[in-house]
Formats: structure tokens, sequence, C-alpha cells
């Protein structure tokens, strides 16, 4: 399966939010995208490191079953508000359950056991390639998920 590419414009946008770092003092994050129903539909992935106010927005392509960014090292939140929702508290997150649901597939049977929780945050050192921050959990508490949508400053 071919993984789709960031458009050009996120990838701009990605250069230059880390472009104080050094070369090479940046790390990488990324994972899957999944979604409940058909397909992934367009959104916006929004990563909050924990010691800057200001949320990282990038765009994701209808269809994008991966990301990966460059990012400055730092504790980073990583979530994602669709383009359209029939709920508008639906967003999705790198959650307990996200790290629960990697560890069955990788022995290959979901047991059902996986259920949500509250955001993990992902540690991104200088060098580190971090590819396992799956957002797949969107089944968020209310608190939660109007929590994620208030630092993200969605306006909803």
């Amino acid at each position: 399966m071919a993984h789709p590419v960031i458009p050009r414009g996120a990838a701009l946008a990605a250069f230059l939010s880390c472009t104080a770092c050094a070369a090479g003092d940046e790390g990488e994050i990324g994972g899957r995208i999944e979604f409940p129903g058909e397909g992934v539909p367009a959104m916006t992935l929004v990563l909050l490191e924990r010691n800057d106010p200001v949320p990282r927005r990038v765009p994701i392509a209808a269809g994008q079953e991966r990301y990966s960014l460059r990012v400055a090292p730092g504790t980073y939140t990583v979530f994602a508000i669709p383009e359209e929702r029939p709920d508008p508290l639906l967003v999705g997150a790198h959650t307990s359950y996200s790290v629960c649901n990697a560890r069955q597939r990788v022995g290959g049977e979901a047991d059902g056991t996986c259920r949500t929780g509250p955001p993990r945050e992902v540690e991104v050192t200088a060098g580190a390639r971090i590819e396992d921050a799956d957002i797949d959990d969107w089944y968020l508490e209310e608190s939660v998920a109007s929590a994620l949508l208030a630092l993200a400053g969605s306006g909803e």
C-alpha cells in the first residue's frame, strides 16, 4: 500500500515551524491515521508541545493513512479534528487505546481489551524517529474532546 505524502503546504509549514532548530537538532513524529467508517476524511492534525502554548496545525488530505513531521525536541500531544463533523466533539487522538491497539496488531489478534483514555504524550528527542504516534482513538470522553478542541484553538 502506498503511503500518501503530506501536501507541499503542510511540508512547508513543518519546515518553517522548526527554523530555529539547527540541522540535526530536530526529531520526527509520525504514525497511522485511522477513522471509524469508510476511509480517512480530510482533517487537521494538531501537535501541542508541552512548553509551547501555540498549537501546530497541519492539514491531512482525505485518504491519507499516515503522517510524518519533523519537529523540535519536546513532549507532544497529538490529535486530529475532521473538517466535517456530524458530532461537534468528534476528535481523534493518540491515547492508551492507540498503544494497546498497536500491541494487538503486532500480536495479530484483537481481543477487545483496548479502552480509550486521555491523550498519551509522545517524547521526541533530537535525531529520534517516532513512528507509532497513531491517531486511532475517536471515542474520547466529552470532557477530553472539549479540552483538546479548546487547546487547538478551533473556536468550537
